[in-house]
């Protein structure tokens, strides 16, 4: 970067403005405001070394176990800071307690070396004494390469994403890319954590960023906005702090020295030396790195800021000596040279400009290492090993990290049910590729649900893109809300997933939209005249060549088409012969590159639907719209957030009015964000809940069929939203991600059967008149006034969602048996991992973005089945005794189980909520729609039969 120039000759200045083109390589973000200083805490050794702690970080990272993960990197970096700290304070104070003695000529030799030995014998009992009993890493390891390339920081940045610590995980970003400004992965998360989550300019820190550079863009900062007296604290304070950091880089240079070939003591000793001096020279170079550029001139920038902050302060001797020092860095400046002449012109000397000491001992050190090595660039033979035979060098094997990391990647989404179906060699394209489990039945409904008012084009495809969808938010409709975030969501877990698979490091929306094609009245084969159709709705003559644009095309399926109907993609070569054919299902992902020749065989019966994103590696082909749609749902958030602005009281006042009471509070539980309240649903309510799930509930629902999900002595019932497709609850409902076969038996004890139904299950089975319409509404209802009294209560800042809603009976298998020692529900946490030291980590596969829990009891017919809270010991803190309208309501983290049914059925509605939007139960507002079209069609039914009894 160009140095900063100033002229004020004959009294007159000229100011230009602050060149700060070495920002221009921080992509998109404002500079200045970046390097706020962090503060500074006492470090405490952990019992293991930085390079153990990486190890368990990054093993973490591959488990997913997210707290371990960040919690051992921030440990990593710690240690490795204060191992760096320590090797280099022992250095600098051993040389300074170390002096050579004056001697004669012929035993200067004895001296120097007796003071090397000293000075090594000083270092190793520091470190010694520092370190004690710990044992760090061969300096010649490549853990030591991983640091300095600031590693650690690129898995730190995901666990702290996963930990929702958004900030955290910017800076930490941020702080990767300083040292790795051409990785394209980490720029493209920089970009996602300033355009799409919302992390202001400010909040990106460096973590690792020094005094130096620190006070030196604030003195830049200065210099903008005229503060003189900022400028000239800021640029002393940088240039000390400079010296001092100088320093300790070029004692960090005194490391290990590995020659290629054996070597002679002097020949050994020289070498060493010379390769320490390259590398002290270059640490002003090394340290002139300001973001990600290298300053030219960077010390002498700091006297030419000094200069003119001195002269403005009208100190005209601080004025003269930085005017000096500068020169003396920069003797040629014919600015500085004109400035220089202003002063002589005041009637000031040349001896009045005097450059500073540090400076002088500064500029002449330079100069001898430059000597130095001048001399061993020109006239120093190095020994090339040709008259000594190298042993055989040992076969290294190295590790390819990305195979390896895409390798991980495929097999964490295989243990979410994402699997490969169909490779590259089947398909008849090296980029071709099928894999299933991307969505459910009711998901792939709920997208096809944004194109159901779309009329079809001339081809009879109807399309929506994304700006379509961001459209109807305009309407206000909580659906089309649902809808488009759903999309958005299933949108960046195909990206991300083609991504790993490709193994790219940068992959950008280009065009995201949802192609329904047919039936359509009048469609049939001729109604394309010999055009091929394409996934995006259009119809081509000719086959498109896109040879040369790195573009993929991700379809996800949102139809379930059967094979006889003949309704797949197909791939072909140039000369237009199909090469291979995929069917298609809901949740089928197929992609492909761009350039790739396929078509659509058209259903003429049933329509066929999918959601299409062609994806760019060119980040200027970024879709705006797909920001732009992500800006409206957060303004939607604020929005919903401002139209609940009742006060807290009322709303609790509004309650207690209806007969609900708050019975017991925090205190009286003995934690914090715990309350129990009674009057939240009348017995006849209660009742009617009940006879719901024991009616129509299904053993095992939830918990793939399990009906014993807990106690092997007990049965559970449970009503989930998922499963109520086509039938009623299922046994176990609820608990779906247990791999378990169906079962009555509860997953965590043999005693006991459960019944569930979720709200969408009930609601389904409303519309098709197998339950109570009323039964149902009173379901959703009291989910409802359940939510709202948790959200009131606590003061929540921000929405509060459904995460998931879950109508549950539990009953005792061996009625009476009174000796049971087990649990309905062990001791746990909603959105932990309760470890048996009693911490409890948010890590994978618990349900982080879980906030707050409530459960509501429907009954107390029942022995046993008392719900408590616990220490985190697992023993019993305080018990609540259900009863019909109890609510429980607690905060997430709280430890809390339930003890064993021992004789009879008890049943409740369970309840688990998250203030984050991505996480809203999406078949809950199903169920409310259903709802809504049932309540019309009554509506509609009602009135036709008023309409014939007034005839």
């Amino acid at each position: 970067m160009a140095s900063l120039r100033v002229t004020y000759a004959s009294g007159k200045e000229r100011r230009p403005s602050c060149n700060i083109s070495m920002a221009r390589k921080i992509i998109f973000l404002i500079f200045l405001p970046f390097i706020l200083a962090t503060e500074k805490t006492v470090y405490i050794k952990p019992k293991k070394t930085f390079a153990t702690l990486y190890s368990t970080g990054v093993d973490a990272y591959n488990d997913q176990t997210w707290f371990l993960c960040a919690s051992s990197l921030e440990d990593a970096i710690k240690d490795y800071t204060f191992y760096k700290d320590t090797v280099i304070d022992c250095r600098i104070q051993c040389k300074k307690s170390t002096t050579i003695r004056e001697v004669t000529p012929e035993m200067v030799e004895f001296s120097v070396f007796e003071r090397i030995i000293e000075n090594s014998d000083c270092i190793r009992r520091c470190k010694r004494h520092k370190f004690g009993d710990r044992i760090y890493p061969d300096p010649r390891d490549r853990i030591f390469s991983t640091f300095q390339k600031r590693k650690p920081y690129e898995y730190l940045q995901f666990c702290w994403f996963q930990l929702d610590r958004l900030k955290d995980a910017a800076s930490a970003a941020y702080t990767f890319y300083l040292v790795n400004p051409d990785h394209e992965d980490m720029i493209s998360n920089i970009r996602y954590y300033k355009d799409k989550a919302g992390i202001h300019e400010n909040d990106f820190l460096d973590l690792e960023l020094r005094p130096y550079k620190e006070a030196y863009v604030r003195g830049l900062m200065s210099y903008n906005s005229d503060d003189w007296e900022g400028v000239k604290t800021n640029m002393e304070v940088a240039i000390t702090e400079f010296y001092h950091e100088e320093e300790r880089c070029r004692v960090e240079c005194e490391a290990i020295y590995e020659s290629a070939v054996p070597q002679e003591f002097v020949s050994a000793v020289a070498d060493h030396y010379l390769s320490v001096l390259e590398c002290q020279y270059n640490c002003e170079r090394r340290l002139s790195r300001i973001f990600t550029d290298e300053m030219e001139d960077y010390v002498a920038d700091h006297f030419h800021y000094l200069q003119f902050a001195y002269y403005k302060l009208k100190n005209d001797e601080k004025s003269m000596e930085a005017a000096a020092t500068f020169l003396l860095f920069q003797p040629g400046d014919e600015t500085m040279q004109k400035n220089k002449g202003f002063y002589l012109q005041k009637g000031y000397a040349e001896k009045d400009f005097q450059p500073r000491e540090q400076a002088v001992v500064y500029l002449e050190r330079k100069h001898q290492m430059e000597r130095i090595l001048d001399f061993s660039q020109t006239n120093y033979l190095k020994d090339t090993g040709d008259l000594v035979k190298p042993l055989e060098e040992s076969g290294v094997k190295t590790t390819n990290e990305e195979e390896k990391h895409n390798t991980f990647w495929m097999k964490q989404y295989e243990r979410i049910g994402l699997k490969i179906v169909s490779h590259g060699d089947q398909l008849k394209g090296e980029k071709r590729f099928a894999a299933d489990g991307f969505l459910r039945k009711e998901q792939c409904l709920e997208l096809i649900s944004l194109v159901h008012k779309k009329k079809a084009n001339k081809y009879g495809a109807k399309v929506v893109t994304i700006t379509d969808a961001k459209e109807m938010l305009e309407t206000e409709d909580l659906n089309n809300e649902v809808s488009l975030r759903f999309l958005l969501r299933i949108s960046e877990t195909t990206r991300h997933y083609i991504m790993k698979y490709y193994n790219l490091t940068r992959l950008f929306f280009k065009h995201t939209s949802i192609v329904c094609w047919g039936p359509e009245k009048g469609l049939d084969a001729s109604s394309f005249d010999g055009c091929i159709p394409q996934e995006s709705g259009s119809c081509v003559d000719e086959l498109p060549s896109n040879i040369g644009d790195e573009e993929y095309i991700g379809v996800t399926y949102l139809s379930d088409i059967p094979a006889d109907e003949g309704s797949n993609i197909y791939f072909m070569s140039p000369d237009k012969e199909t090469e291979s054919k995929v069917g298609i299902k809901c949740g089928r992902l197929v992609a492909f590159e761009s350039s790739d020749h396929h078509g659509v065989s058209i259903p003429y019966s049933e329509q066929r639907c999918a959601l299409v994103i062609r994806y760019t590696t060119d980040p200027t082909k970024d879709d705006q719209a797909y920001v732009e749609t992500i800006k409206a749902l957060h303004k939607m958030d604020r929005k919903y957030l401002l139209s609940d602005m009742n006060s807290k009281q009322l709303t609790l006042e509004d309650m207690k009015k209806s007969g609900i009471s708050i019975t017991k509070e925090g205190a009286d539980m003995k934690g914090g964000e715990r309350v129990m309240a009674d009057g939240l649903a009348k017995d006849d309510e209660c009742q009617t809940l009940t006879n719901l799930v024991l009616t129509h509930g299904t053993e095992g629902s939830g918990y793939e069929g399990n009906s014993f999900p807990h106690t092997p002595q007990e049965n559970f019932k449970g009503f989930t939203m998922i499963d109520a497709w086509e039938t009623g609850a299922l046994v176990g409902d609820g608990y779906e991600h247990l791999p378990t076969k169906p079962s009555a038996i509860s997953p965590h004890t043999e005693h006991e059967m459960f019944q569930g139904l979720t709200v969408y299950r009930a609601a389904k089975l409303a519309n098709s008149d197998k339950v109570s319409y009323a039964a149902v509404e009173l379901f959703v209802n009291l989910s409802e006034r359940s939510r709202l009294f948790t959200e009131k209560y606590f003061n929540v800042t921000k929405p509060l969602y459904f995460d998931f809603t879950h109508l549950v009976c539990r009953s005792a298998i061996d009625d009476g048996n009174l000796d049971r020692s087990d649990l309905s529900h062990p001791v746990h946490a909603d959105n932990c991992m309760l470890k048996t030291d009693g911490s409890c980590p948010k890590e994978f596969p618990a349900y982080i973005q879980r906030d707050y829990s409530a459960i509501l009891y429907l009954n107390h017919e029942f022995e046993g089945g008392e719900f408590f809270f616990a220490h985190k010991n697992k023993s019993a803190q305080v018990n609540v005794h259900p009863k019909c309208g109890r609510l429980v309501s607690f905060n997430a983290g709280e430890f809390h189980g339930v003890k064993a049914v021992v004789k009879g059925t008890r049943c409740a509605l369970a309840l688990w909520f998250t203030t984050n939007p991505q996480f809203k139960e999406l078949a809950h507002l199903q169920a409310r729609k259903i709802l809504a079209t049932k309540r019309k069609e009554r509506e509609e039914k009602n009135q036709k039969e008023l309409s014939k009894t007034e005839l």
